[in-house]
């Protein structure tokens, strides 16, 4: 798999004699909507299937304060859309700079930068100064370059669109079983990299050191995964901290929720004394 910077992608060129289909978005989550739109283009006869999305997904600077956290990191982000057949990323540092493009100015900058023959957007996607761009319009741009742009109607669960704002909800409220149907996967949060902190047969880190939200206070069924295994625990957050029964020594890099620890899928207050 490739992955460009945004910079690179519009300054070297470096794919702009090759055939690419393309969407755009956020993906953070990557769940069975975003996936219905590189299913689309991944089906495409074109030299180079690409996803153009973000470094840092941009309610991080929009509205911080609104923003409880990423259901997926980078790596993950990465990892799962090479897994479903994209070979080409375009990372967006989203910017003041980049943030007052307009939706034309964008897709001109991508249609200088490449051989933009097929894109495939969700319904609800918006691009541009303050988001006044829609998939329409940038499909009424197109329009007169013949080149073909797929408006993909959102994916519907429980009576509701499905969104990454759901399942961000979903993990907040501890509902894990609700976030998997919604992503196809388990919710894993990604610790490679964060200080750990050992003592006896646990091992902790703290909240602060995370970007990925959180399910509520509790303790949960996981399995602990290390660069050379992995192993089932229970992990407990408190407001402080994550902390588990570590086996060896290894660091961990994942940890993959499984279940609540109580038969009524809601996670129970920690008991110090199991950890």
């Amino acid at each position: 798999m490739r992955v460009l910077s945004w910079d690179d992608f519009i300054g070297s060129r470096r794919l702009k004699s090759s055939e690419l289909a393309m969407t755009i978005g956020v993906f953070d989550g990557v769940h069975y909507g975003h996936q219905r739109l590189i299913q689309q283009v991944i089906s495409q006869p074109v030299e180079i299937h690409g996803v153009l999305t973000f470094r840092y997904n941009p309610r991080r600077f929009l509205k911080p304060h609104l923003f409880p956290g990423d259901i997926t990191s980078g790596r993950q982000k990465l990892n799962i859309l090479s897994s479903l057949g994209i070979d080409t990323i375009i990372l967006i540092d989203f910017s003041n700079d980049f943030s007052k493009l307009s939706g034309n100015e964008f897709i001109t900058k991508i249609r200088q930068s490449c051989d933009l023959r097929y894109l495939a957007l969700g319904d609800n996607f918006r691009c541009g100064y303050q988001g006044r761009s829609s998939a329409y319009d940038l499909r009424d741009i197109l329009a007169a370059s013949k080149i073909p742009v797929e408006i993909v109607p959102p994916v519907s669960y429980n009576g509701g669109t499905l969104s990454s704002t759901r399942i961000r909800a979903a993990i907040r409220e501890g509902e894990l079983e609700r976030t998997s149907e919604m992503m196809g996967r388990k919710f894993v949060l990604d610790i490679a990299g964060i200080p750990q902190r050992h003592e006896d047969s646990r091992a902790s880190i703290e909240k602060t050191g995370l970007s990925q939200v959180l399910p509520p206070v509790g303790r949960y069924k996981v399995n602990v995964h290390t660069s050379n295994r992995s192993f089932f625990s229970d992990v407990l957050i408190d407001q402080e901290c994550l902390r588990w029964k570590q086996s060896g020594e290894d660091e961990a890099v994942y940890i993959e929720f499984l279940s609540n620890d109580l038969s009524d899928g809601k996670a129970n207050k920690i008991d110090e004394t199991n950890i």
